[in-house]
């Protein structure tokens, strides 16, 4: 698993980065899927942290999320779980009965 955490006009602590690969991990690992990659990326506009997440389980399904919000953990959150959502719902789709 490929995953790239990286921070536009941003300088992204040792904690923050490992709280990030933690979470995305348990997220994958829930779901049981690998992907071909992830990035997450952070940036900074004027008083409010973007979070960026795009993943790709293959070259045709792909996951995109996105929140803008003033505290840099909340928008790792709110990103996450709207992902996750994605996910979830993907996999409930392709579900085999």
């Amino acid at each position: 698993m490929n995953i790239t955490i990286s921070g536009d006009n941003l300088n992204l602590g040792n904690h923050l980065n490992f709280y990030t690969q933690k979470k995305i991990s348990d997220i994958f690992a829930k779901y049981s899927c690998n992907p071909v990659f992830c990035k997450i990326t952070f940036a900074k506009n004027q008083n409010r942290f973007d979070c960026y997440i795009s993943s790709y389980l293959d070259a045709s399904v792909g996951f995109q999320s996105k929140h803008s919000d003033r505290d840099i953990y909340s928008s790792l959150k709110i990103c996450m779980s709207r992902f996750e959502k994605q996910i979830r719902r993907f996999k409930r789709k392709t579900k085999v009965h």
